[in-house]
């Protein structure tokens, strides 16, 4: 496997990140990296205080250019601002709840994915952020303010993700699991905490129940997250159907290797 960071599909938006590198170049690195036969796992950010829905929909473009050579495009690249970047200090004089905000008891637990890092991830998710993308610090704006157009583009960019991520790690059922996430997605646009609270509490009281010391993960997440770490069984599946539909169709992944 071989891991890009891509970031954007906006041209700008690399700029300003410092990646010195071009989209087109992102994009012939990923389908070269894909034709000789490597599972390409994409790292994509998105949440700038600089962005509009025209960055995300460059992006956007770049996915599905991409699509059949990513096999997991990154669940996790709302922008934090952490203490001692340029985009921190860029910032802070315009947005002052930054200032010091890592000192702040309600931000010990933020990291990359908000639920990941917390004791009791379901009443800090929903379903459609842990299986599509988290787009927690933008919908809750922590760090930065964002126009409602604005959230309903990030709105867009989750599901397309989380579209094509399901469909690789789930073929037999990611429509299902869409629908879902669908269900999840329009229950916080009307209600925010509901799910949380509902889910939430649920899985604190089966905690109780069964004497447990610390909150487990559904054993769905924890398959879900196997598939998503690209183990070898999956690794060898995506790698022979790739194989298959190159110029040296018919190798298998043992042959290949």
């Amino acid at each position: 496997m071989v891991g890009f960071g891509l970031e954007s599909g906006d041209q700008e938006s690399l700029r300003r990140m410092d990646k010195k590198v071009d989209v087109e170049t992102n994009i012939k690195s990923t389908k070269l990296a894909a034709k000789v036969g490597l599972k390409v796992y994409a790292n994509l950010m998105i949440g700038f205080p600089w962005e509009t829905p025209k960055h995300i929909d460059n992006t956007l473009n770049m996915v599905r250019e991409i699509w059949d050579d990513v096999f997991i495009f990154q669940v996790s690249g709302s922008l934090i601002p952490f203490p001692g970047t340029r985009i921190y200090e860029e910032y802070v004089k315009e947005y002052p709840n930054l200032k010091d905000y890592w000192l702040n008891d309600n931000y010990q637990q933020y990291g990359i994915q908000t639920y990941q890092n917390n004791a009791k991830p379901y009443r800090m998710s929903t379903y459609y952020q842990r299986n599509l993308f988290d787009d927690t610090y933008i919908r809750d704006e922590n760090f930065f303010t964002y126009t409602e157009e604005m959230k309903k583009k990030v709105g867009e960019f989750v599901f397309e993700i989380g579209h094509h991520n399901l469909e690789n790690v789930y073929p037999d059922r990611y429509k299902l699991l869409l629908y879902y996430a669908r269900i999840s997605y329009f229950l916080y646009l009307k209600f925010p905490k509901l799910e949380k609270f509902i889910v939430g509490n649920f899985y604190s009281l089966l905690n109780i129940i069964t004497f447990s010391k610390k909150i487990k993960r559904s054993t769905g997440e924890e398959t879900r997250n196997d598939r998503r770490g690209m183990g070898k069984a999956s690794g060898e599946e995506w790698v022979s159907k790739k194989l298959a539909a190159s110029k040296v169709g018919g190798l298998s992944y043992e042959d290949w290797v």
